[in-house]
């Protein structure tokens, strides 16, 4: 998860305090569909899991990353 809310902050240029699993795309300016996809491929690489393509739409806050890594 700590590894998750870095990568977060990196990408979306946030403080690490301000980033919960709640943080969404709807309230954070920052995460525009560039930065999803590239938040998507550094959580797939970072990580190591594999997000099928029909469901990045889906991932609409932090928190919906982790449905991926505990699988």
């Amino acid at each position: 998860m700590e590894k998750l809310i870095e990568l977060v902050s990196e990408i979306l240029n946030l403080d690490k305090e301000s980033i919960s699993l709640e943080t969404s795309r709807e309230k954070t300016s920052a995460w525009d569909s560039l930065n999803h996809i590239r938040l998507v491929a550094e959580v797939e690489e970072q990580l190591n899991i594999k997000i099928p393509f029909e469901k990045v739409p889906d991932i609409k806050k932090v928190g919906d990353f982790l449905d991926y890594v505990k699988e």
